[in-house]
């Protein structure tokens, strides 16, 4: 992993695996007792999947885009090809929100019900067993399983772009993700008035209100097969 990596006349050094691994594990010990956690978590995905370690981990707080110039205030990562544009590493990187620390876990327990309650299934856990540690843990984990994907399955990003596009454009409402969306059917959102307009035809489809909607959304984005496979990684890291 020491190889040149060449995109549009640049000419930029992989970090190397272990740089890699010395670089996660040192940030994430900065974040207190979750940071000790997800690092022996890290670790231990390592551990069962070597090539884990060709994935750059970058931390963030709510205040701070990721490399996409978003804010992972609703959810704990994000994923970026090693093809992608503006990636110039050559490598995954794995964005993850640790800048409240514990406090941001807790409260995305009570804000993407939806989500924790198929963590939990997929698990073979119930509900009340998943905690803020094992849901910064499960989150780690997929957006690794994200990672392990792009390097294992579909190498060409525009072929993971394909089948990305394919899955977002799959659900009950195209090309959101449930986060996303139930933040803007809150009222005033930016759905607010087009959930409004269209009720009559979203009860027909099934969807009677706002929550069934966010719920079948949920259901339907976690059991794709790009977001299902970065769940079935954190699965089978933390079963293991």
């Amino acid at each position: 992993m020491s190889e040149c990596f060449r995109r549009e006349g640049t000419k930029e050094k992989h970090p190397t695996d272990k740089e890699n691994v010395r670089k996660a594990t040192d940030a994430l010990k900065e974040y207190g007792g979750i940071g000790k956690a997800l690092t022996r978590t890290y670790l231990e995905a390592v551990k069962q999947e070597p090539l884990v370690a060709e994935i750059v981990i970058q931390i963030i707080s709510n205040r701070t885009p990721n490399e996409s110039g978003g804010r992972l205030v609703h959810t704990g990562g994000s994923a970026k090809h090693q093809e992608s544009p503006g990636n110039t590493l050559g490598q995954p990187i794995v964005t993850i929100n640790l800048g409240e620390g514990r406090r941001h876990f807790e409260r995305l327990l009570k804000d993407r019900e939806g989500s924790v309650r198929i963590m939990a299934k997929k698990l073979g856990i119930t509900v009340d067993e998943v905690t803020p540690k094992l849901l910064a843990e499960f989150m780690l984990l997929h957006e690794l399983g994200h990672g392990i994907y792009f390097l294992k399955e579909v190498p060409d990003y525009q072929e993971a772009k394909r089948r990305r596009t394919r899955d977002m454009e799959g659900l009950p409402v195209k090309n959101w993700s449930p986060s996303a969306l139930k933040e803007d059917l809150k009222k005033g959102g930016k759905s607010d008035k087009w959930f409004d307009q269209n009720k009559d035809g979203l009860r027909r489809d099934g969807y009677p209100d706002r929550e069934s909607l966010i719920e079948a959304q949920e259901e339907a984005y976690r059991n794709t097969e790009t977001e299902d496979y970065a769940d079935q990684f954190a699965v089978q890291i933390l079963n293991g």
